[in-house]
């Protein structure tokens, strides 16, 4: 799911048998996408962890329930604060070169060109970043097809859902070809993002559409 607040999480609900203290099981398949760095020959593999969880009226009231008075106007809520959870963020500062932002349905697409050690996979790579535009929240589960213009010809470029230690989570190819000043980088939803989603983000990034970058 996505979550203003929170990110991408998973998530589902459960009706429990009156208060007290449950023993929850977490079942956790492989990571289905492209692991790269200090990740790669990691997550492949399913996991399972058994969590003690006390569920009591006490701690029900505490958990914070805010109205918003601009509800249905354009903006997000803040995102929470989770010092024990990995960042939903997508990386502020990549060693790489941006070429631009641009905005397709309430989402940004942010591509940076990476080189030598920096590039998670050969010696030029794309990394295409998806995210919310307000707090920078990663947008997974989509599919993008990428183009270079150079010339009047066009080069197909193969953007995979990639997860790298340094990187983030993004679309990301490796180029046969250097990219050039005057270059034109096309990029194309295939499928919108594949996730459920929490108030406010019902209708949100479905209707994606191309973006173009010069170099």
């Amino acid at each position: 799911m996505l979550s203003q607040s929170m990110g991408f999480h998973y998530g589902g609900n459960f009706i429990l048998d009156g208060d007290g203290t449950y023993e929850v099981e977490v079942t956790v398949g492989g990571l289905p996408i492209r692991a790269t760095g200090d990740f790669e020959g990691r997550f492949d593999a399913p996991q399972s962890a058994t969590i003690d969880l006390s569920f009591t009226e006490s701690e029900r009231e505490a958990v914070a329930v805010e109205r918003l008075e601009d509800y249905g106007e354009r903006g997000a809520a803040s995102p929470s604060r989770m010092d024990s959870l990995p960042s939903p963020l997508t990386v502020q500062r990549v060693p790489g070169v941006r070429l631009g932002t641009a905005s397709t349905h309430d989402a940004e697409v942010v591509p940076t060109v990476l080189d030598g050690d920096a590039a998670p996979v050969g010696d030029q790579y794309l990394a295409v970043y998806l995210r919310t535009p307000y707090n920078r929240m990663a947008i997974p589960g989509a599919a993008w097809s990428g183009t270079v213009r150079r010339g009047g010809e066009d080069t197909t470029v193969d953007l995979r859902r990639t997860f790298d230690s340094e990187v983030g989570y993004h679309y990301g190819a490796e180029l046969s070809t250097a990219l050039r000043a005057g270059d034109e980088v096309v990029l194309s939803p295939v499928t919108p993002p594949q996730i459920a989603r929490h108030e406010g983000y019902e209708r949100a990034f479905l209707d994606l559409e191309a973006v173009s970058f010069v170099v």
